[in-house]
């Protein structure tokens, strides 16, 4: 009979680190060589690139800062909370670029909370928000300057938090550790560290482009930040400027570009004569975003009422229920409206797309700053999004409403003035940083003193 996996949580498309007992195998990486690596095609003084990677892949190598020996392989943990998907979805988009350009390396993402139980980022993520609706001015408050006595200060100390976070180190034996979350960056930066259990070095990668007060200032090794302001932000609060990288919010490198708009929107139904506003809701069932799937269609049949010349395409992610929901309500509709679910090639979808509505979240957002698409934003609610609404709406990439009428006007005033449209298309490319993903993954092998090697070992 198999064996049940243990820790559901591990990211199912990283477990090739793993067996069907879930215990670690140290296997040794393979770079494939093409026929021109072949020794017998080339005078013999030319090294072999493949060969010197996988020797820098498998020799340890002493950290004098730190004082440990990194793994005979080298391995990245991602950690993340599954809060909301944005965080996830930053941790797979860094271990893609890992993929890319180092693909010896064996990258593992993992939410540490989820292998203690399962259900608890959705129990986090329900009493997190609870402030959110209770009293938003203190939540905003909290967000900005942080706490000292809430939920996720208490659980820091924890020995279920700091446990969950060793027993991956432990296991997983990593030469760095990547956050995407604050929580497991600042249980990382507490956590005591010993001669014989000693810790990687850890990088944070926020994913909003406002900074969170509960990221740490001390024991990371790098951050990666959206902007300039939140790199003025961390060193306002100490942090060396040496040790910040504007790099953007990584993204998903996939479907970028891959699919032709009249491939995509002739198998999409769409039709090529109407300009096309997108509406991404996102695929969660609790939480901040939950209001925003009542709003959002209101802001659908507020479309429907308006009878302007559009067609309107709903992203609803993974979340079933809000896809049928959607689906039954529209059914009937004057305006081309097409529900979507889970949709790979989004980033072509956005360059189709004329104008996006969507609440203003760091990886949606990021999204379409990279593809040039100008947004409309739903009401802000506190924290992040208030932030993320705040920084796009200043440099000119996306209009904020506070109700459904007000997203229609929005809309029509973007698609009837060409020039402002034209103006926020310019103003988003300017700010997208598409390769960022890649930057974190290049500069984590750089601080490993591998970059230069693996590089090399897959070129054409």
């Amino acid at each position: 009979m198999r064996r049940r996996n243990r820790h559901p949580a591990i990211d199912a498309s990283t477990a090739s680190g793993y067996d069907s007992s879930n215990e670690l195998i140290a296997k040794a990486p393979r770079i494939e060589a093409g026929p021109e690596s072949d020794p017998s095609n080339r005078p013999a003084e030319q090294p072999d690139r493949a060969q010197m990677a996988r020797r820098m892949l498998l020799l340890p190598r002493e950290s004098k800062a730190h004082g440990w020996i990194e793994p005979r392989v080298t391995r990245i943990l991602v950690l993340y909370l599954s809060v909301g998907t944005g965080h996830q979805s930053a941790a797979r988009s860094i271990r893609s670029a890992f993929g890319q350009l180092a693909p010896g390396v064996e990258v593992l993402c993992l939410d540490p909370l989820a292998q203690v139980w399962e259900g608890f980022p959705n129990l986090l993520s329900t009493l997190s928000a609870v402030p959110l609706f209770v009293a938003p001015q203190l939540y905003d408050r909290l967000w900005r300057e942080g706490e000292d006595h809430g939920l996720m200060s208490r659980l820091v100390g924890t020995d279920l938090s700091q446990s969950a976070v060793r027993s991956a180190i432990d296991r997983f034996k990593p030469s760095a550790v990547i956050c995407t979350h604050a929580f497991p960056a600042r249980v990382l930066t507490a956590m005591p560290e010993t001669r014989r259990r000693p810790l990687p070095p850890v990088y944070a990668v926020p994913t909003d482009f406002g900074l969170h007060a509960f990221w740490p200032t001390h024991g990371v090794r790098r951050y990666f930040v959206a902007n300039e302001g939140q790199r003025d932000d961390l060193i306002g609060r100490g942090v060396s400027a040496s040790r910040v990288t504007v790099s953007g919010i990584p993204i998903s490198l996939k479907g970028r570009g891959d699919s032709s708009p009249s491939f995509l929107r002739g198998r999409l139904r769409m039709r090529p004569n109407l300009p096309l506003v997108l509406l991404v809701a996102g695929g969660l069932h609790s939480g901040p975003y939950a209001a925003a799937q009542l709003q959002l269609l209101s802001v659908l049949q507020e479309f429907n009422r308006a009878g302007h010349r559009l067609q309107l395409a709903v992203v609803c992610g993974r979340n079933g229920f809000l896809r049928r929901y959607l689906r039954n309500r529209t059914a009937k509709f004057d305006v081309p409206t097409r529900i979507l679910g889970y949709v790979e090639e989004l980033p072509s979808l956005m360059k189709m797309a004329s104008v996006l509505v969507t609440k203003p979240g760091g990886l949606t957002a990021a999204e379409a700053l990279a593809s040039g698409l100008p947004m409309v934003l739903l009401r802000a609610g506190p924290g992040q999004e208030e932030a993320n609404a705040r920084f796009l709406s200043e440099a000119g990439a996306a209009l904020v409403t506070e109700s459904p009428d007000d997203v229609v006007a929005s809309v029509s005033e973007v698609l009837t003035h060409p020039e402002q449209l034209a103006r926020m298309r310019a103003r988003a490319l300017a700010l997208g940083r598409p390769d960022a993903a890649w930057v974190v993954a290049s500069e984590v092998l750089a601080g490993l003193g591998r970059s230069r090697v693996l590089a090399q070992s897959i070129q054409p």
